[in-house]
This record gives C-alpha cells, sequence and structure tokens, in this order.
C-alpha cells in the first residue's frame, strides 16, 4: 500500500485485508462498498486533501490527514516495523496495542475520528 510515493504497509492479501496495520489502509479499506451494505449508506472517507508530491509534509506523509497522527508523525518519518511472526509490515509510529484498538473504532464506520483521549499513542 503506497501513500504519497512511499510504502506505508506490506504485505500478503490476507494480511492487508484481514489484519491491516496502518492508518491509511484502515481508510481504505473503510470506503470499499460491501454486499450487506445498504445502498443508501455513504461510503467512510479519509479527510483531507492529497499532500502535494513536489513539497511532501515532513515525518510521515499521511500524518496531515490521519486523525490519529501525534507530534512524531510531524516530525520524523516512520520506520518500518514487522508484525510479528509474518513478513507483513507497516511504517507508523502507533503501537501494536493502540493500532488495535484504533482499528476496532475505526472498523465501526468512523474513519476520521479524534484519538479517544483513552488512546495513548507510543513514543
Amino acid at each position: 500500500v503506497m501513500y504519497a510515493g512511499r510504502v506505508v504497509e506490506s504485505g500478503t492479501l490476507d494480511e492487508i485485508f484481514y489484519d491491516p496495520q496502518h492508518p491509511y489502509t484502515w481508510g481504505l479499506l473503510g470506503s470499499l462498498t460491501r454486499a450487506d451494505q445498504s445502498r443508501t449508506e455513504r461510503l467512510a472517507q479519509i479527510t483531507g486533501q492529497p499532500p502535494s508530491l513536489i513539497s511532501p509534509p515532513a515525518g510521515c506523509h499521511f500524518q496531515p490527514r490521519c486523525p490519529h497522527r501525534f507530534d512524531r508523525c510531524a516530525e520524523v518519518p516512520p520506520l518500518e516495523r514487522r508484525v510479528p511472526g509474518s513478513g507483513h509490515t507497516d511504517r507508523c509510529w502507533l503501537d501494536p496495542e493502540t493500532k488495535r484498538r484504533l482499528r476496532v473504532i475505526d472498523e465501526l464506520g468512523t474513519i476520521g475520528l479524534e484519538v479517544p483521549e483513552s488512546v495513548e499513542a507510543s513514543g
């Protein structure tokens, strides 16, 4: 999965679709139509605009649009991290437990929700 010229997540089809790790991937998957979805139900959308590729933002390129960003995201490009026990990787500063909790929130159709106060990001 690429965003603004950078790979943000890499894995098998099953890993990406059934265990996505990056907030951008969550947004993409949340915007897909589903067979069980009402035709009148609006699709989720990722807020904001894609960045300029000529002058991309510092840090994570997705951070201006990410509802889960924190200070480090704007300062330092995230390093590639491997999901334990697989070849699945992503580039996001959120720790694995926080990602798991936020993904549950996002899967309920609330892409763009602000980070709940009870959720702490790793630094």
